[in-house]
């Protein structure tokens, strides 16, 4: 910092991503910021290891680095050190102590693209009392939907700051899929469909694994390539024993180049590396998506960026996008193997349908497009950026972006 005068001018913004996920969705909002002019310092911070992989794509920002454990000698001495004129929490983590002195400093808060489920312990006693007052020292509350914007009021939020604005994962999946970048090369026949599962749990492979043998068994025969949602020797190990049980030839993904002769005879590729999954999703015909048995489903957003139909255990409650994909008849939740045979067999067995269905899929997620822009405008609007230094914001064009306050 000693060697960054222009970031302890006083003008600098700060977004905090607490993880890989949260950085994810902060890209859109981080390559906005930049954008604007006059371009004030940018500053960002993470908490998890999660988000160091992913580090590489904030380099417009002027400071990257770890926040200090959340004391309120930390938070005094960060803030005092780097002085910002502004502070963007992404998601739903509020920091008291962080908060509390950036109160005192007089620096403006926002949450954006804020998500509270149904089942989040944050709307449950004794938890709620302890967020509403967080919530309440916050300037702007950028709610990534209705609902989640509804239980944030009923938790405390002060309605005159609560914005549904939408979720950045959106725009941030969008761009994703179409950066270009080409799915790992896969040694699979293009005469065979591809079942791509993501983020899998056991259960979800107690399901997928038996349907997909009953396929083909009807004649029917897939290529898999599954993602287990944790990646260490031991779970991998025991995928690879419960693929062979179900009559699967597997090769891991890290090893396709030096083991081309087992690759060539291989029906299963074991994803073993992080950060390929979103780019898998473009080379399958029909997507399976984890924690659809245990009421903690994945992303279906990525999927439904290339286009691809999506199936899935039946606790999808807990995404709001699930929910729009089933309306939209493009994402199929199962409750047994049976089911899942059934399912996936006849999207498998009609392109017409499948292509429908992932039609679908795709206008889904671009109708919820635009969050980043609704956001920066809410942003402007509060005083939030014009108070970072941005200048007027009547200027801008995220200025003129629609945003509803409920």
């Amino acid at each position: 910092l000693a060697a960054r005068p222009e970031i302890r001018a006083g003008s600098a913004v700060w977004v905090h991503a607490a993880s890989a996920g949260e950085l994810l969705q902060a890209q859109p909002l981080l390559a906005a910021l930049t954008a604007v002019r006059p371009r004030p310092p940018l500053v960002y911070t993470y908490t998890s290891p999660s988000a160091e992989p992913l580090l590489g794509s904030v380099l417009d920002a002027d400071l990257v680095v770890p926040l200090p454990l959340d004391t309120r000698r930390n938070a005094a001495d960060w803030i005092d050190a780097v002085r910002p004129r502004a502070l963007a929490l992404v998601d739903a983590e509020l920091w008291p102590n962080l908060l509390r002195e950036c109160c005192r400093r007089g620096i403006l808060r926002a949450l954006v693209s804020a998500r509270v489920g149904p089942a989040s312990r944050r709307a449950r006693v004794p938890w709620r009392y302890a967020y509403r007052t967080l919530l309440r020292e916050l300037d702007v509350v950028a709610c990534a939907d209705a609902d989640s914007a509804t239980r944030l009021l009923a938790i405390g939020a002060r309605r005159e700051r609560v914005h549904v604005t939408g979720d950045l994962r959106v725009d941030a999946t969008l761009q994703r899929a179409a950066s270009g970048e080409p799915p790992p090369a896969l040694p699979f026949p293009g005469d065979h469909p591809v079942v791509v599962a993501g983020s899998t749990w056991p259960d979800d492979e107690a399901v997928l694994l038996p349907a997909l043998r009953g396929l083909r068994d009807r004649s029917l025969a897939t290529r898999l390539v599954i993602a287990p949602h944790e990646g260490g020797e031991a779970r991998l190990s025991g995928v690879e024993r419960s693929l062979a049980r179900w009559g699967f030839t597997a090769v891991r993904l890290s090893r396709l180049a030096a083991e081309s002769s087992m690759a060539q005879a291989a029906d299963a590729v074991l994803v073993d590396r992080t950060g390929q999954l979103y780019r898998l999703y473009g080379a399958a015909n029909l997507a399976w998506v984890g924690g659809g048995f245990r009421g903690a489903l994945h992303s279906v957003m990525e999927p439904a960026a290339f286009g691809v139909p999506v199936v899935t255990g039946p606790a999808t409650g807990g995404s709001w996008f699930a929910g729009e994909l089933r309306h939209a008849g493009a994402l199929f939740p199962v409750r047994h193997a049976r089911e899942a045979e059934d399912v996936m067999g006849a999207l498998l067995a009609s392109r017409a349908r499948r292509d429908a269905a992932g039609a679908a899929a795709r206008a889904v997620l671009e109708s919820y497009g635009g969050a980043t822009e609704r956001t920066v405008a809410v942003l402007m609007g509060s005083g939030w950026l014009d108070q970072a230094g941005m200048g007027d914001p009547a200027g801008s064009t995220y200025a003129r972006s629609g945003t509803r306050s409920i």
